[in-house]
């Protein structure tokens, strides 16, 4: 999605914390779908800002997080 000034934002939903996992272990790891087995789910992910300002913890690049919301609003509007 991109803004008024024409860079693309990333969009992120508020998620709760889940018990059965790792408190030091991504949130989103079982259900994200550009989790990296034997790094996502043994190794903590580092704290990023991206270029928007945002803070994220993941260990995928900005760019691939960009191209995977790319691709679902593609199929959302198809």
């Amino acid at each position: 999605m991109a803004g008024r000034d024409g860079r693309h934002r990333l969009t992120v939903a508020p998620v709760t914390a889940r018990p059965e996992y790792h408190a030091e272990l991504c949130s989103f790891l079982d259900r994200c779908p550009l989790r990296v087995a034997g790094t996502c789910d043994t190794t903590a992910p580092p704290q990023r800002q991206l270029s928007g300002g945002a803070e994220i913890l993941c260990h995928r690049s900005e760019a691939d997080l960009l191209a995977l919301q790319t691709r679902r609003a593609e199929t959302a509007s198809a």
